[in-house]
């Protein structure tokens, strides 16, 4: 896109590209300049710099404002669909009895998604992880003197594992069960 948003206004209005400062400023006050910059790479004075309308985010960084701020590529670009904030909670049924006593086989936990960066290892803590088999629910310490997480299972039957790397879908915020 154009350096130079007030001389290209008129060629946006063109291509029915309107009011893309306003619904852009709206994406990128759903949180503060630095924690946005940190999440998508974007530097802190780029952000400001669209915040302020001295310039226009290309596509790629676009998309990644959009990604990260739970509005679609399409609403920042066009307007032509309501803003809707991606689901960021999502339920389990637990299937396996790993996890038993903690959380029993047929529990529903409900989690968070998370998109962890590959340099900042997650908090200790219960997370859902995709594995060959599907997605699983167990406990995640993170080792700093192995640099790799050791995967838990409140279950005795079954070993605890070191992994290097671990597919986190999601941290567990809270668990349904049976009375």
């Amino acid at each position: 896109m154009p350096k130079y948003p007030a001389s290209s206004d008129l060629h946006l209005k063109k291509h029915n590209v309107i009011g893309f400062f306003e619904r852009l400023d709206t994406a990128l006050r759903t949180t503060s300049v630095n924690k946005l910059s940190k999440k998508t790479d974007i530097s802190v004075n780029t952000i400001k710099s669209y915040l302020y309308r001295h310039n226009y985010p290309d596509l790629p960084r676009l998309a990644t404002i959009a990604e990260h701020t739970g509005y679609s590529l399409s609403w920042l670009l066009f307007g032509h669909e309501k803003t809707q904030h991606k689901q960021d909670r999502f339920e389990l049924t637990i299937l396996d009895d790993a996890m038993t006593p903690t959380l029993p086989e047929g529990a529903e936990v409900v989690y968070q998604t998370l998109t962890p960066t590959s340099n900042s290892p997650v908090l200790d803590g219960i997370y859902v992880i995709a594995t060959a088999r599907g997605n699983l629910v167990r406990r995640l310490q993170w080792r700093e003197d192995d640099k790799a997480y050791l995967v838990l299972c409140t279950n005795v039957d079954y070993p605890s594992q070191t992994m290097k790397s671990v597919n986190i879908i999601g941290k567990v915020t809270a668990v349904m069960t049976a009375i």
